[in-house]
């Protein structure tokens, strides 16, 4: 497949790549306030040892957390996490997240993690957070953590958070306390006891990402003009911006797809051939990304359709990732679907992503 530069102008008006971007983005700010007092204040006990207390654990039984009775589990997919918990008013939110040492770019410190590591993959930078590094540490299960604090923005709204983020052998975590107001020293009590009850149960990497592929859904855009078999538990968004049709994403926002249609028309009165698609979008990917490696490149037929098919992985901020993209051409436009993963579980799951694409259809 020939590069055709002559039409790259023309090429970028018609196709963007849609960088997947992690379910973290920290933008460190400057160290004008102080760090928050870290003495905690033994008569300021919010979460009590009760007999009533819930201990939870994470579906898969990877960590687990003690939380006062009235709190429940909560699934979210701004912030995919191992385990999330929200109190009976809903202006606390305890999310547990995990990532694989060799899903992160080889070195970076904890203390680099603890202020700008990602998590997971999100639909796009609709959560960011504005933290500083506030020089203190913690202890969670055994491990020295390191803390930080500031301002999230999640579905439209800026509210604040704290966290503190430690490595367990081959894999990094962070606990987040996201608050629906204003710091205070009652919060930061808070999170140090939930903090506390945080234990890693099974440290072992996921064994079998297939079996989260057994059962399945189909979606549709939202114009019900495309169809897709994606996991039955994957949560899915469509429409979200102009360039993406639909994506969906894992609980535990280390799987995502997204679907992503080009009308020809867009190109002016000759639309480019099929091979120039890919190649183009090989080209954004090279430029874009870092460390970028083609490990395989096919043909295929799909939906009665000419489709390029090809992997690599790449470095995306300060994570390594898996890519299996196919692109098809259809006599009104192009279909870009990528599906993305952690490099340390992409083996497992890319050919579950190619029996998803084969159920592709479009609906004229």
């Amino acid at each position: 497949m020939k590069l055709l530069n002559s039409n790259k102008t023309s090429l970028e008006k018609g196709i963007r790549y849609i960088a997947p971007v992690t379910v973290m983005m920290l933008a460190l700010l400057g160290g004008c306030d102080a760090p928050p007092d870290t003495n905690v204040p033994e008569t300021n006990n919010i979460m009590s040892e009760q007999a009533d207390d819930l201990h939870l654990f994470s579906d898969d039984r990877k960590v687990s957390v003690t939380v006062p009775a009235d709190w429940t589990t909560f699934s979210s997919d701004k912030i995919p996490a191992l385990l999330s918990v929200v109190n009976k008013q809903g202006d606390y939110n305890f999310v547990i997240q995990r990532n694989s040492q060799v899903d992160m770019v080889s070195e970076i410190t904890l203390e680099e993690y603890a202020l700008v590591a990602p998590n997971g993959i999100s639909f796009g930078n609709e959560v960011m957070l504005e933290a500083k590094d506030s020089n203190t540490t913690t202890t969670i299960d055994s491990e020295e953590s390191y803390m930080s604090e500031g301002s999230i923005t999640y579905d439209g709204m800026a509210t604040n958070y704290i966290s503190a983020s430690f490595k367990k052998e081959d894999h990094y975590y962070r606990a987040l306390l996201i608050i629906q107001h204003e710091l205070t020293e009652e919060d930061r009590v808070l999170f140090h006891q939930l903090a506390s009850s945080l234990h890693v149960v099974d440290n072992q990497p996921e064994s079998d990402r297939i079996a989260s592929h057994s059962s399945t859904q189909v979606v549709k855009d939202i114009d019900t003009e495309v169809e897709l078999q994606i996991p039955s538990s994957w949560i899915t968004k469509f429409k979200q911006n102009t360039e993406t049709n639909i994506k969906a994403i894992d609980p535990t926002g280390n799987e995502l797809v997204t679907l992503t249609r080009y009308r020809k028309s867009d190109f002016g009165d000759s639309s480019p051939p099929l091979d120039f698609m890919a190649d183009a979008h090989i080209e954004y990917i090279s430029e874009n990304f870092k460390a970028v490696k083609q490990l395989s490149s096919s043909e295929e037929e799909i939906d009665g359709r000419n489709v390029i098919q090809y992997e690599f992985v790449a470095t995306v901020g300060k994570s390594n990732l898996g890519f299996l993209v196919s692109v098809f051409d259809y006599p009104e436009n192009f279909t870009i679907i990528e599906f993305i993963a952690p490099v340390s579980t992409f083996e497992q799951t890319k050919e579950a992503y190619r029996n998803h694409i084969k159920s592709y259809r479009e609906n004229p």
